[in-house]
């Protein structure tokens, strides 16, 4: 992979990893763009939809403008569609509602989506079609994924022990991001038994609690981080809730960013 599709991927498992809140009064059944869709492969176990031009109308991209302006992949682009299939990154953008969709990343990744295109076999897997359905209209940033598409990555500790307790029982993951003043994020994780799905609300029960206390004594501003997180699960899924206000999502946003540099 290359370093840029290194660093995207890491982004975007920081987002879906280091937390995840909701808002109360959401509407489901998100939609990707059509001009988006054709050039997603069969293949993709990720896929993160960013409306960039939403999100910097907020109170909070005003803020953070320096930092956020430099961690997109296309400051000028209207949405921007991030495909990684487990070997490389595939970075669709638009400049404006009907325009034409500009690719790059991956060169191999490149070409075949434009085959992909030009043959019509290109759209959201099933599987990814599924989560989106669970995220809002409002969330300026998507992120889906299929199974558990992380085990060859050399991830922090943390991540990596938390992981193993999801092995063989993750079917899909739909994280969504809304920015407001502050953040809110959300996560529905759809495991394919409810024992699955036990064992994941467990685990990240334990793995919010330990983090939380581990940070308290060295870094209460992190421990802060971990008490508006709320897990709860029903039936085969599971959810995790909470919000983010103006000074802690600015914070969140920092450590975000730190945390997924190579």
């Amino acid at each position: 992979m290359t370093n840029y599709g290194t660093r995207s991927l890491g982004t975007l498992l920081a987002l879906v990893f280091a937390s995840a809140a909701c808002g109360p009064n959401r509407v489901a059944g998100a939609h990707l763009d059509p001009a988006f869709q054709k050039y997603i492969s069969p293949d993709a176990l990720l896929v993160a939809d960013i409306e960039a031009a939403k999100l910097r109308q907020t109170a909070f991209f005003h803020r953070n403008q320096t930092t956020l302006g430099g961690a997109l992949p296309a400051s000028d682009a209207d949405r921007v569609l991030l495909v990684w299939n487990g070997k490389g990154v595939l970075i669709a953008q638009q400049k404006a509602p009907g325009e034409p969709v500009r690719l790059s990343g991956d060169p191999a990744l490149v070409r075949r989506s434009q085959e992909l295109a030009r043959s019509g076999g290109g759209n959201l897997p099933e599987e990814l079609s599924g989560a989106l359905a669970s995220l809002a209209d409002a969330d300026q940033i998507r992120i889906l994924l299929r199974g558990l598409p992380v085990e060859d990555l050399h991830l922090p500790s943390e991540y990596a022990s938390l992981l193993a307790n999801f092995r063989g029982h993750v079917r899909r993951t739909a994280v969504g991001l809304e920015a407001q003043s502050g953040l809110n994020l959300h996560a529905r994780i759809d495991c394919f038994s409810t024992e699955g799905s036990e064992r994941v609300d467990v685990a990240l029960r334990a793995g919010i609690g330990f983090a939380r206390l581990s940070a308290i004594a060295k870094d209460p501003g992190e421990a802060r981080l971990y008490e508006v997180l709320q897990v709860k699960r029903d039936g085969s899924s599971v959810f995790i809730d909470g919000k983010y206000p103006p000074d802690l999502s600015d914070d969140l946003l920092r450590r975000i960013l730190l945390s997924a540099r190579p």
